[in-house]
């Protein structure tokens, strides 16, 4: 069973068109920044504003391809047309990509504000980090339109370098990676700059992102720095995810550079290639350099061809082990893996789904602890729904619990943290292409939660849909957006049980409620030993990865926190096997 379900996490599987904002001409709005001047317009639910396009970086082409972004050193040469959007980042793979113009010139971020603010409004400012596997994705995705989000809150949206372009990293080289970061934390500094001319407030910025976008949140929120920036962050289906270090990157993207016919040092060579030959490239190399299978750990870093790396100046040290600096929430759904499933399989096909074929999804990801796994999860608490199995044990492992681990380590830290279960089926489809007849199927899976926090509770599918939420999805898409907003705003969702490791207390969307209570993580602790189990068989118990993929348990002094509280964990991909000793906290 060779699956490549994991390879564009945070996306729909649809081709999604590119996002369509209506402006009425007298209602063009006029606000001045520190590069100049920039002309929006108005939503057409006349509630909002939009200022698209707007740079926040020189581009990074020519001799700026593979080096961190550099502030925005030009000016709007007059006023700035903020009322079309930007292209994309270049997308990389096969499939799931946004359609659309695409570009090397794309960091470039979107703002959407209620109507008629002024520059001394001072409203809470939301900055999303989209999904899709470090690959794929962008601003002018329908899922974000920032059009519909409540009138209380700014939200921003923006671009950032993916796949090679973005994540290109060798050891002894000057390509140090994590470049779609980078871009990340320069789009948080433009905002926290410029966004009280349209009547942001600088000191209550939001962060928060969805599947890789919450795996980028996460790790910045982790950053020395992060506290001058941002002040909030929440992680939807991807907090307390590991990295790759540099070293286990090593092998696929030296891979990548000699097929393009470049040697590691020469980055020239590699500026040279177009993205189109870096597309080409990638798709042709065999998957992920590892085999790529429906692997558990090829999201959390063991065979993900691209995606940020540990070793590295910005993350010297796995994220995991220092944790969030600041209030946050993690969450993930309830059925986090079904969408995957029924990519690989189609709604005709999981019919027909087998015993064998779950125990060779077990056997790819756990090898050896695959028996014991199907003992925890038997499809028989499943009613023999390979689906179901398959689905709840890619949430468990690979979003519920180290959720739950870096939620642990932010409490013991002191911080303020909160978590939610997102188990609300929606009613509507939430990207062109997906059929409603999957909607039963698919349930809470991973992405169904965004339509709520942007608000689309009608209209469905964006752009041109017809499908409205009900009152119950409503009041659950209300509920989020402002609790996302008093998290920036009060530092507290609201009435949220505080989560601890002794009192998993939370909140679950489910059924059109919100039921405030406990949160079951208590299949974090199978999961715990299965890690330290593994570790145990790899021979590397009691080792983290350290700068250059050495093995280390010492945290530099500007990362401190958590190294009491840390264990190791490993993951585990097999075709061929390949090890890698990540270090975490243990969820209980």
């Amino acid at each position: 069973m060779s699956l490549r379900i994991f390879e564009h996490l945070g996306m729909l599987h649809s081709r999604l068109s590119t996002l369509a904002i209506v402006a009425t001409a007298a209602s063009a709005t006029i606000v001045k920044t520190s590069n100049g001047t920039v002309q929006g317009g108005r939503c057409s639910s006349s509630e909002s504003d939009y200022f698209l396009s707007i740079p926040f970086a020189d581009p990074p082409v020519g001799e700026l391809r593979y080096q961190a972004p550099q502030a925005f050193s030009g000016s709007y040469n007059g006023i700035l047309n903020g009322t079309k959007q930007a292209p994309s980042c270049y997308q990389f793979g096969t499939s799931d990509i946004l359609s659309g113009p695409q570009s090397e010139d794309c960091l470039y971020l979107n703002i959407y504000t209620p109507a008629n603010i002024t520059s001394t409004t001072a409203l809470p400012v939301k900055v999303w980090l989209y999904g899709g596997a470090f690959e794929i994705g962008g601003s002018s995705d329908p899922l974000y339109n920032g059009c519909f989000s409540s009138t209380d809150a700014i939200v921003v949206t923006l671009n950032y370098r993916l796949g090679p372009l973005g994540y290109l990293a060798l050891e002894n080289t000057t390509l140090s990676g994590n470049y779609g970061v980078l871009d990340q934390l320069q789009a948080i500094r433009w905002v926290h700059d410029n966004i009280a001319a349209f009547g942001g407030n600088p000191k209550q910025i939001l962060l928060f992102g969805q599947s890789a976008g919450a795996m980028a949140s996460f790790a910045l929120a982790t950053l020395p720095g992060i506290t001058s920036l941002v002040n909030a962050v929440v992680m939807e289906s991807g907090g307390g995810i590991d990295f790759p270090t540099i070293s286990t990157a090593q092998a696929f993207h030296e891979e990548f550079v000699n097929a393009l016919n470049c040697s590691v040092t020469d980055v020239a060579c590699l500026r040279s290639r177009t993205p189109a030959q870096l597309n080409s490239t990638f798709n042709q190399l065999p998957a992920s350099g590892n085999g790529f299978v429906f692997s558990l750990h090829d999201w959390s870093g063991a065979a993900f061809p691209w995606g940020p790396v540990v070793g590295s100046p910005l993350f010297p040290v796995q994220p995991s082990q220092v944790g969030v600096r600041i209030p946050a929430i993690f969450g993930s759904n309830s059925l986090e893996g079904s969408i995957f499933v029924l990519e690989t399989f189609g709604a005709a096909g999981i019919s027909n789904l087998t015993n064998k074929d779950y125990l060779d999804f077990l056997n790819v990801n756990f090898g050896s602890f695959a028996l014991t796994i199907s003992q925890q999860y038997p499809l028989s608490s499943f009613n023999n729904s390979v689906l179901q199995a398959m689905s709840i044990v890619v949430r468990d492992y690979t979003f519920r619990c180290p959720a739950c681990r870096g939620a642990s380590l932010a409490a013991a830290k002191g911080l303020p943290v909160w978590t939610y279960i997102f188990n609300q089926t929606p009613s509507c489809p939430w990207a062109e292409g997906q059929p409603s007849d999957s909607l039963r199927l698919l349930g809470a899976s991973h992405t169904a939660e965004i339509p709520f926090v942007f608000g689309e509770v009608s209209g469905l599918p964006q752009p041109n849909g017809h499908c409205s939420f009900t009152e119950g999805e409503r009041n659950i898409s209300a509920y989020m957006q402002n609790a996302w907003t008093n998290l920036t705003r009060n530092a507290t969702p609201g009435d949220w049980p505080d989560f601890s490791p002794n009192s998993t207390l939370g909140v679950t969307f489910q059924d059109g409620s919100i039921i405030l209570g406990p949160v079951d993580y208590t299949m974090c602790t199978f999961w715990d030993k299965i890690d330290m189990a593994m570790l145990k068989v790899a021979g590397a118990s009691n080792t983290t990865a350290g700068v250059n993929g050495s093995n280390t348990t010492a945290i530099p002094a500007t990362y401190e926190g958590g190294a009491s509280m840390a264990s190791a964990s490993m993951l585990y991909s097999l075709a061929p096997v390949v090890l890698v000793v990540f270090g975490v906290i243990y969820c209980f």
